[in-house]
């Protein structure tokens, strides 16, 4: 797969993540009840986007390779914490019990896909090329679960609302970048 259509499936599993946070965050914000799957897709999608955010970096540094191996952490942590439920007689913790290795899997998805942006953001500052005057929303946006963490003490669901509100513009962003240098990229 070319770098530039790799870029354009990240922008849409950015997007995909930012709707399904936002969908889950809105939905409990009007009734108080979960909907099914819809933070787990969002939490498989993040961490796939940023692959395509790597590939719109022409030479890749070890800090973007770096972000790459904690993107995939962050798949894998998902893809087990969402089938781990599904095998026969094992213990799925509610509420907040740490039990592993469940809830090994749910960090490791969660972590690998926060820490993978900061650092991919970085590598695409530092970077400076391809992005131009986008090349600071990665960054900002990796940054923002720190800035909306004032507004848990509102309610828990307005940051991951901010959060979903920041991967939509990030995969708008990679979409504009891997569109406008589709020729460079690919």
């Amino acid at each position: 797969m070319d770098r530039s259509r790799m870029a354009r499936l990240g922008a849409l599993a950015l997007g995909a993540a930012g709707l399904a946070w936002g969908f889950k965050a809105g939905v409990i914000l009007a009734k108080g009840d979960q909907p099914a799957l819809a933070f787990e897709l969002g939490q498989v999608l993040f961490p796939t986007g940023i692959l395509g955010i790597v590939s719109t970096i022409k030479r890749p540094s070890r800090l973007a390779r770096s972000g790459i191996a904690l993107a995939i952490v962050g798949v894998v942590g998902s893809v087990l914490a969402l089938g781990y439920p599904m095998l026969p007689g094992v213990y799925v913790p509610q509420g907040d019990a740490f039990v592993l290795p469940y809830s090994l899997f749910v960090l490791a998805a969660s972590l690998g896909g926060f820490l993978a942006l900061v650092i991919v953001g970085l590598a695409v500052l530092r970077d400076g090329q391809s992005w131009g005057r986008w090349r600071r929303v990665p960054i900002v946006v990796g940054l923002s679960p720190v800035m909306f963490a004032a507004l848990g003490a509102v309610d828990i669901e307005l940051p991951i609302l901010g959060i979903a509100a920041g991967w939509i513009l990030l995969g708008a962003a990679l979409w504009s970048v891997a569109r406008s240098t589709g020729r460079a990229v690919g």
